[in-house]
């Protein structure tokens, strides 16, 4: 009893397989995913600032969540909306020199309880 042979099948699976591949692969060309911290999410501002360069986003992700966290943190504590646009651009221009974290910065009062002392509420 002839039957039909599994190549074709393969065939047909392949190129299914290959057709989903390549579009798995423009949606994650389209969408930029964007890691968060340990404790704070992503801003929209920085959001819009790291997404505005592929090479910076890279970065970003390669970034332990802790790093991460100290830099969400670093840009957000600030009060005034000048000086967070500041640490906003200081981040993106240290991250392009690798820097994994903000210098002269005692750590995020949210995570570490010793650098509250340094903050006032």
């Amino acid at each position: 009893m002839p039957t039909k042979t599994p190549k074709a099948y393969f065939k047909k699976d392949k190129s299914f397989c290959r057709q989903r591949k390549t579009h798995e692969s423009k949606l994650t060309m389209t969408k930029k995913e964007i890691a968060a911290g340990v404790i704070h999410a992503v801003p929209a501002d920085m959001e819009k600032a790291l997404t505005s360069d592929a090479h910076i986003l890279a970065k970003w992700n390669s970034l332990t969540p802790i790093q991460r966290n100290e830099w969400i943190c670093w840009t957000t504590i600030v009060k005034k909306p000048e000086t967070r646009a500041e640490h906003i651009e200081r981040m993106v221009a240290e991250l392009k020199e690798g820097e994994r974290q903000p210098c002269c910065w005692p750590g995020c009062p949210h995570r570490r309880p010793k650098a509250k002392k340094w903050f006032k509420n």
